[in-house]
């Protein structure tokens, strides 16, 4: 279960990734985003830690009772109250700064300056062959 978590917290840290690029740009999500993906880190790098004392527990079976215990503290005090605030920073995004939107704004403002790149080179080309 722990390599599972460690993988799907991976995931969601690159996926993460590829939106902060695009919504960066915005001044009202760039704060927000930001906690979010100090707090998405963080609780990779304790998934990680996780499984690392899991892995010792199992290695080492007289350390396994003592590294068990350490684990579920590790989970309930810290790995859990930091997915549910950074779950809610991703709330937060979505709903109520409302990161859809500024995307689809983002998107739209970007195939428009495409749009109008391909038309200036295609007017340069007619000009060029008209001459």
């Amino acid at each position: 279960m722990n390599v599972i978590l460690v993988i799907c917290s991976y995931f969601a840290l690159f996926t993460g990734d590829i939106e902060h690029e695009l919504l960066e740009k915005s001044p009202f999500l760039k704060q927000t985003i930001e906690q979010h993906e100090t707090f998405a880190e963080s609780f990779f790098i304790i998934t990680i830690f996780i499984l690392a004392i899991s892995f010792l527990g199992h290695v080492k079976f007289s350390f396994y009772k003592m590294m068990r215990i350490l684990t579920l503290i590790i989970y309930f005090f810290i790995a859990i109250p930091i997915v549910i605030y950074t779950a809610h920073l991703g709330g937060k995004i979505v709903y109520e700064l409302d990161a859809p939107f500024f995307r689809k704004q983002l998107i739209k403002a970007f195939k428009e300056t495409q749009k109008e790149e391909q038309n200036s080179f295609e007017e340069k080309e007619n000009e060029e062959h008209s001459h």
